[in-house]
């Protein structure tokens, strides 16, 4: 599981990613717009267009993990905009369990959906 405590910054991509690209191809998207010097302990977040699923890029020094999770049911609520952003660690868990973090950033997140 990934170790929020190393986490620098958490990069989200909104709008869908081709879920064909695998490691190689996620990560160029990321070094196109990053030196290699500034991505480590970073996450980048990927989302499928059927919004079932996501990936999770993380560099270290010596190496890249992708981490990939489906959800069984319902689909994530993620935003369309075409432009990245960054979000928080708590922003981060409410989006992997499937819940609406776009609320939360305005606000109006019901105390019932409060994690933390």
């Amino acid at each position: 599981m990934i170790d929020l405590n190393e986490v620098n910054e958490i990069y989200l991509y909104t709008g869908t990613t081709d879920f064909r690209y695998g490691i190689y191809g996620l990560s160029k998207i990321v070094l196109s717009q990053f030196s290699r010097e500034s991505i480590k302990h970073n996450l980048y977040l990927f989302c499928s267009k059927s919004k079932k699923c996501m990936k999770i890029l993380e560099f270290e020094e010596n190496g890249v993990w992708m981490y990939y999770k489906k959800l069984d049911v319902g689909k994530y609520i993620y935003p369309d905009t075409g432009e990245m952003g960054t979000i928080s660690k708590d922003d981060l868990k409410i989006l992997l369990n499937g819940l609406d973090f776009v609320y939360r950033l305005e606000g109006k997140l019901n105390k019932k959906y409060d994690l933390f």
